[in-house]
């Protein structure tokens, strides 16, 4: 569900006082303004003056009313009243509002599946954020997406951002899925956390069941393909699929040019910059995928996907949507064990075709 700011636009979904819904088992919050404070009726003041001015002044958090200065409920007290989250098996959350992860972690006692778009400023993940990983029940199902490392100094790059020994105790016994990625800096020199080689053994040991594993790998022209991580991955027994997400390189740091504006130029200096080596095609992804089949121990591998920058399914694209430079450049090569009509394991797609 995603929220808007103004009634009538498009998704927009408001409560009203008094509201009161069924338990739900399934909920995606993306983009909604918790803070907001709803104006009365507003859906039949529209046009009037005062919707003009609750429009301009949506963000002060009290307003005059007959009796003197009142405080108001923000959409957090709304939601909060109006939903019964007891029932709630899956939650997707993308916003950055500490008060709601404060407000909901005592409140999911049948949480499951669980999904986290995270901002995050520093070397960790905000501690609302952990505090609320540490709450919630032993979950089956966990993806957390960070922000870039932009604010990172260099000396803190490649270092991993994820609690990965936290999220180990508190639910690692239960875990069949996990997915830890961030998105690529902007920013020249900067690199997304990798998960070391003893983190990985924590999951290995700490993850009896799991099943699916989503990580960021590292390459470099030098060094090559992680050798060490594939053979770290391989000896997770119970492990079925992977999703292997790699950075585009930097080409995408044009981004910083003065003057850059992604949405009107694709690519200001022209033609394809120096991309990450080594590059990731069709052959090297089945080339790779054989290899980790091969080696791996315990269950057979059943697929892998190699990712490339800030890849975007143009299925799920919604209505309205804007690519970006980064969604433009993203690609996806899903490998399988079975073969396929062309006699291979491999597939590729790119975004937005």
């Amino acid at each position: 569900m995603m929220g808007c700011d103004v009634p009538r636009e498009p998704w927009h979904f408001e409560f009203r006082k008094g509201d009161r819904f069924p338990a739900l088992r399934k909920l995606s919050l993306c983009g909604y303004d918790f803070e907001e404070i709803p104006f009365p009726d507003a859906w039949t003041m529209e046009g009037t003056w005062e919707y003009t001015a609750y429009q301009a002044f949506s963000k002060v958090k009290s307003f005059l009313t007959p009796s003197g200065l009142a405080v108001r409920e923000t959409n957090l007290e709304r939601w909060l009243d109006a939903m019964d989250f007891s029932n709630l098996e899956e939650l997707s959350l993308t916003q950055d509002y500490p008060p709601l992860y404060e407000r909901l972690q005592d409140q999911l006692p049948n949480l499951k599946r669980l999904s986290l778009i995270c901002d995050n400023t520093g070397k960790y993940m905000k501690p609302e954020h952990q505090e609320f990983l540490r709450k919630v029940p032993p979950l089956e199902k966990l993806s957390i997406g960070l922000g870039s490392p932009e604010r990172l100094l260099d000396e803190q790059a490649n270092r991993t951002q994820f609690p990965v020994q936290e999220l180990v105790e508190s639910h690692g016994r239960k875990l069949s899925s996990l997915s830890l990625q961030q998105s690529e800096s902007r920013a020249p020199g900067q690199r997304r956390s990798m998960l070391t080689l003893d983190e990985l053994a924590l999951l290995k040991d700490g993850c009896p069941s799991l099943k699916h594993l989503g990580l960021d790998l590292y390459r470099d022209e030098e060094v090559g393909w992680p050798n060490a991580t594939f053979d770290a991955l391989t000896g997770f027994k119970t492990l079925e699929t992977m999703e292997l997400a790699f950075e585009l390189g930097d080409d995408l740091h044009r981004r910083n040019e003065p003057g850059w504006n992604e949405y009107r130029d694709p690519d200001p200096l022209g033609g394809p910059g120096p991309f990450r080596e080594p590059r990731l095609s069709l052959n090297v992804s089945e080339a790779l995928f054989n290899d980790l089949s091969h080696k791996k121990e315990g269950r057979p591998l059943q697929g892998v996907d190699f990712l490339v920058g800030e890849y975007t399914d143009p299925a799920s694209v919604r209505p309205m949507y804007i690519p970006s430079w980064g969604d433009e450049r993203g690609a996806k090569f899903e490998c399988r064990a079975a073969i396929d009509e062309d006699g291979r394991h491999c597939k590729a797609f790119y975004s937005l075709e």
